[in-house]
C-alpha cells in the first residue's frame, strides 16, 4: 500500500505544482498592475510589492526544482510553504483593490475588472490546495489510509461497494474551493476539523470582499 500511496502523492504533487504556478501567474500579474499597470495611480507603491513578487518566482523556482529531483519530502515542504506565500499574496491583492476603490475607478473599470476576476480565480485556486494538502492521504509522502479525514465527502459515508476505495482527487477539492467561493458553505462536503473549518472562514471572508465589495463597485463604475 505504502508504494501506492508513494506512486499516487506523487503524481498529485505534479498537479499541485501546475495549479501553484498558474495562481503564481495571476499574482504576479497583480503585482504588475499595481506597480506598472492601469491601477498604478490608484494604488501606494509600498517596496513588499516587488519583495512579495521576487518572493513568489523564488520560491516557485525552488518547487520546480525538487519536483524535477523527485525529492517528495522537501518538495512537500516547499509546496506548503509556497502556498502560504500565496495565500499572504492573495489576502494582499484584495486589500490593494480595496484601497484602489478609494480613487477614480472608471478611468480604469475596465482593467480592474480583468484584476477582480485573476484574484477570484487565485482565490479558488489557491484553497483548493490548502483543501488537499490537509485532507488525507492529501500529497504528503508519508500519508496513509488510517490519517483521521479533514472533509467528509457523500462516498465516505457512502454504502455502496464502488465507494468502498473511492479516494477524492483534486476535483473534488477544486469543487469545495469554488463552491465556497460563490456560495460562502461548503455545501455538500462537511469540514470535520478545526483547521479546514478556519480555511473555510478565510476563503469566505475573501470571497465577499471580492464579490460584495470589489466586483459590486467595479460594476457600478463600468454601469456609471
Amino acid at each position: 500500500m505504502s508504494g501506492f500511496f508513494e506512486k499516487r502523492n506523487f503524481a498529485a504533487a505534479t498537479v499541485v505544482v501546475f495549479v501553484l504556478f498558474l495562481t503564481a501567474v495571476f499574482e504576479v500579474r497583480l503585482s504588475y498592475s499595481f506597480t506598472f499597470g492601469a491601477l498604478d495611480p490608484l494604488v501606494d507603491h509600498d517596496p513588499w510589492i516587488l519583495v512579495m513578487m521576487g518572493a513568489r518566482v523564488a520560491l516557485l523556482a525552488l518547487t520546480f526544482v525538487l519536483w524535477g529531483l523527485h525529492r517528495p519530502r522537501a518538495l512537500n515542504t516547499a509546496i506548503i510553504a509556497l502556498t502560504a506565500f500565496l495565500t499572504l499574496g492573495v489576502v494582499g491583492a484584495t486589500a490593494g483593490l480595496v484601497q484602489a476603490l478609494v480613487g477614480p475607478v472608471a478611468d480604469a473599470a475596465d482593467f480592474f475588472i480583468f484584476d477582480v476576476v485573476l484574484l477570484g480565480a487565485a482565490n479558488v485556486a489557491v484553497f483548493s490546495i490548502w483543501y488537499w494538502i490537509i485532507d488525507p492521504p492529501g500529497i504528503s509522502p508519508d500519508a496513509n489510509d488510517d490519517d483521521n479525514w479533514e472533509f467528509l465527502f457523500p462516498q465516505r459515508n457512502s454504502s455502496r461497494p464502488r465507494d468502498a476505495n473511492w479516494i477524492p482527487g483534486y476535483v473534488e477539492y477544486l469543487y469545495v474551493s469554488f463552491i465556497v467561493s460563490f456560495t460562502f458553505g461548503p455545501a455538500d462536503v462537511v469540514p470535520l476539523s478545526r483547521r479546514a473549518k478556519v480555511l473555510i472562514m478565510l476563503q469566505t471572508s475573501i470571497s465577499l470582499v471580492i464579490i460584495l465589495v470589489l466586483a459590486a463597485n467595479v460594476i457600478t463604475a463600468l454601469n456609471g
